[in-house]
């Protein structure tokens, strides 16, 4: 089955714009189709269009294609117009990367007893 990760994208209205100019002439088109979250079809220029883009579950390796080009794309960001988030299988394996705070993305640690 694999290592699995939880991974949640914050993009801020610029970098959304930028990634949506970019995405049918990268290689992420089917990476940003299965993602949960808040990645618009279409870009409304009277709102903000920053988004939220989660997977649960996935195989997360920069030797995967697509994981390499959302990588490669958020290096070219500032660190301010995007938040990147990723929670391993194991509890101390968390990446947390950008410094788009305001998009409320955290890592939840919870001690469940019945």
């Amino acid at each position: 089955m694999g290592y699995r990760s939880e991974v949640a994208i914050a993009l801020t209205d610029d970098a959304t714009r930028l990634l949506k100019a970019i995405e049918e002439h990268e290689v992420f088109d089917d990476l940003l189709s299965t993602a949960e979250g808040s990645y618009p079809k279409h870009l409304d220029p009277e709102v903000d269009n920053w988004c939220k883009l989660y997977w649960g579950g996935i195989k997360w390796g920069d030797h995967w294609p697509e994981i390499a080009a959302i990588h490669a794309f958020m290096e070219g960001l500032p660190e301010e117009d995007y938040l990147f988030v990723r929670s391993g299988e194991d509890l101390e394996d968390n990446t947390f990367d950008g410094q788009f705070y305001d998009s409320e993305i955290w890592i939840s640690k919870c001690l469940q007893w019945n």
